[in-house]
């Protein structure tokens, strides 16, 4: 079994990943979805994870959404990358979702 990573950490590894150019087929929840089938995070910690991205999206007005999504159009990559470290920031502080 691989060291199971804490969320700030998990958080990290997405924007990791996005910023090597990992595609972006499915959003921040879907990839915290692929940590867990990786083993990288328990089942437990991906559904905070979730909760935590699923929060954040819906502070986001319909009105300024990209699609179903919470970021500005043609910068979505980055806005992710951004959405991810701000979470893993929160996992730190011990912000609840």
């Amino acid at each position: 079994m691989k060291r199971q990573l804490t969320e700030a950490q998990a958080w990290r590894e997405i924007a990791r990943r996005l910023d090597e150019g990992e595609p972006m087929t499915w959003g921040l929840c879907a990839m915290a979805r692929c940590l867990m089938a990786e083993d990288i995070i328990s089942e437990d910690r991906c559904t905070l994870m979730r909760m935590r991205a699923i929060s954040h999206v819906h502070m986001v007005p319909w009105s300024e959404r990209s699609g179903s999504f919470a970021y500005p159009r043609g910068e979505e990559r980055d806005a992710r990358i951004l959405a991810a470290l701000w979470m893993a920031l929160e996992a730190e502080e011990g912000l609840e979702p």
